[in-house]
């Protein structure tokens, strides 16, 4: 839990340190991710425009992602000032990934169907599929050759502060999202701490992965 806490406490200080970067560079994707999601809110329940917008904001968030990423693994030269003016391979291939990542998550979430308490199984199965995949990102983004493998076998000596990181810790900082959300009048600030809560969630990936890929690369090498 220590080391845990190291990588946590260490991404807050980064996004602080960084904060007028990130602000500049995510400040066109956060704007629209905030309007998406809003009109999104309003949206009568026609399901081709809802289709269409949740792809939209998954497009928006990959940008975030590989964004802060960059920013925090590489520094603030690795961006440009005002952010990505497009989408590159780079991106493309972090869409791959997360695509194929859900499709894994399929199988645990069928744990669902078990009677009394296959729900709790399914996501314990798909929590702990998160922790161990979801260094292929930080790794994508920075254009490291890392394939799912490659995540699964760096993160077994740290599996307990991969699902925290991933799982425990957005759940805990994403309350006040939830307890704002509530209140019709304050959803636009819940967008704009969801949008903060994502940011904190990637940098804390970011030095996770900086922590084990330090310790990993050289046994990866050898095999």
């Amino acid at each position: 839990m220590k080391n845990t806490f190291m990588v946590i406490s260490t991404s807050i200080q980064y996004v602080f340190v960084l904060r007028a970067q990130l602000s500049r560079a995510l400040a066109i994707p956060s704007l629209a991710l905030i309007l998406i999601i809003a009109f999104d809110n309003s949206n009568n329940g026609q399901s081709l425009i809802t289709l269409f917008l949740g792809i939209l904001e998954f497009v928006i968030y990959s940008v975030i992602a590989v964004t802060t990423h960059r920013l925090i693994l590489l520094g603030p030269q690795s961006v440009p000032k005002w952010g990505l003016k497009k989408v590159t391979k780079r991106e493309l291939k972090f869409i791959l990934y997360s695509l194929g990542l859900f499709i894994m998550l399929i199988l645990p979430a069928q744990l669902t169907l078990i009677p009394f308490g296959g729900w709790i199984l399914a996501t314990l199965g798909m929590c702990y599929l998160l922790g161990r995949f979801s260094l292929v990102f930080p790794a994508i983004a920075t254009d490291k050759n890392w394939s799912f493998q490659k995540s699964w076998w760096a993160t077994q000596p740290h599996q307990i502060m991969m699902v925290t990181i991933v799982i425990i810790f957005p759940l805990l900082i994403s309350i006040p999202e939830v307890l704002l959300t509530r209140n019709p009048y304050t959803q636009f600030i819940s967008q704009i701490i969801s949008v903060i809560t994502e940011i904190l969630v990637i940098a804390s990936l970011s030095m996770a992965f900086k922590a084990i890929e330090i310790e990993s690369e050289p046994k990866i090498s050898q095999e």
